[in-house]
């Protein structure tokens, strides 16, 4: 809407808006939030007589049908199908966090200081984790096997930067289009985004059998709640759950540190 007079904001203007933002990626929940707070401002608008009644045009702008992400995480199916069609450093990251549980934001801000490849760690440093707190997570075998190679060819190219994920000499911050373009090659809708992968991590350890608390300091939840919502328990699950290779299952060689 930007500088827009409230008088010219339309439900035409604004289902428009909408619909940008879901093309840019942006989640059905996060653009009906943005949808509520439009709509707040102009119900005041109307409140203080800035406004008529009449001219408020949110009543004919429609919901997204919220997509039901909170619960959704990949099969071992669905998960081998997008590293599959994942390639370079989007494939890298999206090893990294099926891994380890990392956020979008952890896994590109990684450095290679937070990288122990002689105890198979990760640590996510304070300054870039949501909670504030760093954590360390023990890296399974093909998380180990991706920073390896990563390492590797930095070293082939003769020059060395911090950040573990680079491309053209340049730390990466954005992988919305590669991983859209790779959800896509695999036959993966928008339900599926890169938060999924965190909730697959989750999700598997749960089906593995492990510890809720241990699971709340891999995820680095400050409240157990938050863990409980990821924890999902089930005996069938985890017989599908039993077929999917090892070395992309929860982590499990050693406690998870946080602090």
């Amino acid at each position: 809407v930007g500088k827009l007079p409230l008088s010219k904001v339309t439900a035409k203007r604004v289902i428009d808006y909408m619909a940008h933002r879901r093309e840019k990626g942006m989640a059905p929940a996060t653009c009906n939030n943005e949808r509520s707070v439009l709509s707040k401002i102009l119900s005041i608008a109307v409140d203080w007589d800035l406004l008529r009644p009449d001219a408020n045009p949110m009543r004919k702008v429609p919901k997204f049908e919220a997509l039901n992400q909170k619960n959704r995480w990949l099969t071992p199916e669905e998960q081998c199908a997008l590293i599959g069609a994942a390639s370079g450093h989007v494939r890298d990251t999206i090893i990294l966090a099926l891994g380890t549980g990392a956020r979008r934001g952890e896994a590109l801000a990684l450095r290679w200081e937070s990288v122990d490849l002689e105890r198979a760690e990760v640590s996510f440093t304070a300054d870039t984790t949501k909670s504030g707190k760093t954590r360390t997570i023990p890296a399974n075998d093909a998380v180990l096997a991706m920073l390896k190679a990563r390492l590797a060819g930095r070293r082939e190219q003769g020059r060395f930067i911090s950040n573990v994920f680079t491309y053209r000499g340049k730390p990466i911050k954005s992988i919305h289009a590669g991983f859209r373009t790779a959800c896509a090659a695999a036959g993966l809708g928008r339900d599926v985004t890169f938060h999924t992968l965190r909730h697959t991590f989750c999700t598997r350890f749960g089906h593995a059998g492990g510890n809720i608390r241990d699971l709340q300091a891999l995820a680095g939840h400050a409240d157990i709640s938050t863990t409980q919502r990821y924890y999902h328990r089930s005996d069938s699950a985890a017989r599908i759950l039993g077929t999917m290779a090892h070395d992309l299952a929860a982590p499990g060689r050693k406690a998870p540190t946080a602090g």
